[in-house]
């Protein structure tokens, strides 16, 4: 029976962290699996051939923003954060976690506690609910909870989440350990890796977020010159120039229904359609959101494709 690994973050180089990895499924990846999100392939290419996300402003972001959120957290519900460590499962070789944190009960002691950090922008509020109600916490989160509770044998997790734009302190949810759905994911964690990664049959390729990742890693360079488009090539290209055509036909179409209807709404606050309420109104650089579920004002860019996705409301873009 293998044993339980555990190495503190500190002790492992990034290329290592990144090997680490590599051997199992982590926390962030068992929602993908589960097929609560899309991605499935994506943690097959990154366990099989090493693809990782380009570093872009958005993930830099969010590691200085962990730290920061962690440390405003710790103080405000005077907890004791252990740093973050990678681990296997004691019994479940293939299933890995990499808590954002672990909580103690005294400064420096042993874990009680797992802890993920989230930051929320006003695009996801709406997955997220109070503290203590049913469903609270998104599903690809809860699973996620679930892989740290299994592989680190701790009774419950806290999620400390700061939602954007509200001007509150960090919120926190706790998640208690599930056994009979705990044993069920890594059974199905298992299998997965047998059957994808030990067998080497690919997921859906249409699962994939970040395919030009994986292209890019398999071939990083040219090897070969310039050649005809093979006879499977060709019906793949006419049917992209065909759909590339369409796709600017119907982006053209879209625009307009939009300006016709902003110049039939007017001045009107909105409209009423099919049980939504429409709006496209502006006030000076900002948008008004209004949030059916609370009666708050949010205020939001000016440019419709950044607008706030409240429930039952939909504004033109």
């Amino acid at each position: 029976m293998p044993e339980q690994e555990i190495i503190p973050r500190s002790e492992l180089e990034d290329a290592d962290w990144l090997a680490k990895r590599r051997t199992g499924v982590g926390g962030s990846q068992i929602a993908a699996i589960l097929g609560l999100v899309p991605g499935e392939f994506d943690v097959f290419a990154s366990i099989v051939h090493g693809v990782q996300m380009k570093d872009n402003a958005a993930l830099r972001r969010g590691r200085f923003l962990e730290a920061g959120i962690t440390r405003w957290y710790a103080e405000v519900y005077d907890r004791h954060v252990l740093p973050s460590v990678w681990a296997r499962h004691a019994s479940a070789p293939h299933v890995c976690a990499t808590p954002d944190g672990l909580l103690s009960e005294v400064p420096d002691g042993p874990p009680v506690a797992g802890l993920e950090v989230k930051d929320v922008g006003p695009h996801a509020r709406h997955a997220w609910g109070t503290p203590g109600e049913e469903n609270a916490v998104p599903a690809r989160v809860v699973v996620q909870c679930w892989q740290g509770m299994a592989v680190m044998n701790l009774p419950v997790w806290h999620v400390a989440v700061f939602f954007e734009g509200e001007g509150d302190d960090p919120v926190e949810y706790i998640v208690p350990r599930e056994p009979e759905f705990e044993a069920r994911m890594i059974e199905k964690e298992e299998a997965w890796w047998t059957h994808h990664i030990i067998m080497g049959v690919e997921p859906d390729r249409s699962t994939a977020r970040h395919m030009d990742e994986y292209i890019a890693a398999r071939f990083p360079r040219e090897t070969e010159p310039l050649r005809e488009a093979t006879e499977a090539e060709i019906p793949l290209l006419e049917e992209l120039r065909y759909g590339t055509r369409v796709k600017k036909a119907v982006k053209d179409r879209v625009k307009a229904l939009r300006s016709a209807l902003k110049l039939s709404i007017g001045n009107a606050e909105g409209i009423e359609w099919d049980g939504q309420r429409i709006t496209c109104r502006t006030v000076g650089e900002a948008e008004i959101a209004y949030t059916r579920k609370a009666g708050r004002q949010l205020r939001v860019p000016q440019k419709w494709s950044k607008a706030l996705p409240v429930p039952g409301r939909k504004e033109l873009e």
